[in-house]
């Protein structure tokens, strides 16, 4: 299974970067971050996810991390293939 999830959420963009930082196995090269299960492409102004595991355990842990506060609506793009 694979998700995606595309957001133009800057401002979370450190804290996403430390959860990262803690997972064993870590690459980081270029706008490129990659962990067991996941790939984070960090653009201008987008953060792009590519969700890899059946467990989808980062699929919840990033929607957590960005918020639905009032008046702004988190872009999420999700798609699943098989």
């Amino acid at each position: 299974m694979r998700i995606e999830i595309l957001t133009r959420n800057m401002e979370k963009k450190t804290e996403i970067l430390t959860l990262l930082g803690r997972e064993p196995g870590l690459e980081a090269t270029g706008t490129k971050v990659r962990a067991d299960g996941l790939e984070m492409t960090a653009g201008e102004d987008y953060l792009l996810f590519l969700v890899t595991t059946q467990a989808n355990v980062w699929d919840l842990r990033i929607k957590q991390l960005l918020p639905r506060s009032a008046g702004h609506t988190p872009n999420f793009k999700t798609s699943v293939q098989f």
